[in-house]
């Protein structure tokens, strides 16, 4: 009887433990089955939450172009309006200065006017004085103070230094040309042409001589008038062209000087 009795516990156990594995595995698959629900759940709320994500930063965008246009837009009114505000500043600037100078013209010509109104009130009750007197004083030259005798020593001194100038120009012209016509250049040959001296130390020689300067010493005219200027001006006299006068000028810019040491026939001058 003890076997038959223990085969049925075993039995009885063994059905009992089936139906444990069975209750056992039904709640592993309901965990199961919520573990994957919970899965999709978190899955589904999860892609959710990435498009309601995107969304949101796609409205942000679009609000950010939007803003970025509007202000873009205001801004270019302003520009327009501020360009407006300038040009008509610039028109009322330009508008300001035509009136300043109309201004000042019309003053510059007012004061021009009541110049000229002053001046012909002035010019009509205008008497002219009467004319100065003209005299003249005769001067000896023995009656002359020391002062005056060192004024014509001076004078005379500096006359005769540029009648020496003078004189040694002329005779390094005629130097010049008397060298080209022994050489055989005959074109400032003239007929009546002296290569003696010049002409103007026989003008001058007159004042260089003793006798000259006893003439010049003898007696002095004074012409003086009422003004203060004691010297008067006198205009130069044009001496006419002729070929004296003229052949220095083209010596100095048209003909260098060359020393030549031959004679005419061999020379190397230039010409």
């Amino acid at each position: 009887m003890t076997p038959l009795f223990s085969q049925a516990e075993l039995s009885l156990q063994k059905e009992q433990l089936q139906l444990k594995i069975i209750e056992v595995e039904d709640e592993m698959d309901k965990w199961q089955k919520e573990r994957d629900r919970i899965k999709n759940y978190t899955t589904n709320e999860k892609a959710t939450v990435d498009q309601h994500f995107k969304e949101l930063i796609r409205d942000l965008e679009r609000q950010r172009d939007e803003v970025k246009a509007a202000l873009d837009q205001r801004e270019k009114i302003a520009s327009e309006n501020v360009k407006e505000i300038v040009d008509e500043l610039e028109e009322r600037a330009k508008l300001l200065r035509e009136d300043k100078e109309n201004r000042e013209q019309i003053h510059q010509i007012s004061d021009s006017v009541l110049f000229l109104q002053e001046f012909g009130a002035l010019m009509r009750n205008y008497v002219p004085p009467p004319s100065l007197p003209t005299y003249s004083v005769l001067l000896e030259g023995e009656s002359m103070s020391p002062s005056m005798g060192l004024l014509r020593d001076d004078l005379l001194n500096v006359c005769m230094r540029h009648v020496e100038k003078i004189c040694k120009a002329d005779l390094g012209r005629n130097f010049i040309e008397r060298n080209h016509m022994e050489n055989g250049d005959h074109r400032y040959m003239m007929n009546n042409y002296e290569w003696n001296q010049p002409d103007n130390l026989k003008r001058f020689s007159m004042f260089l001589s003793p006798k000259g300067m006893g003439l010049i010493c003898n007696r002095l005219f004074y012409v003086v008038t009422a003004y203060p200027s004691i010297v008067r001006h006198q205009s130069a006299k044009v001496t006419p062209q002729t070929w004296k006068s003229s052949k220095q000028s083209v010596l100095s810019h048209y003909r260098p000087f060359y020393v030549n040491k031959g004679n005419g026939a061999t020379s190397n001058e230039a010409p």
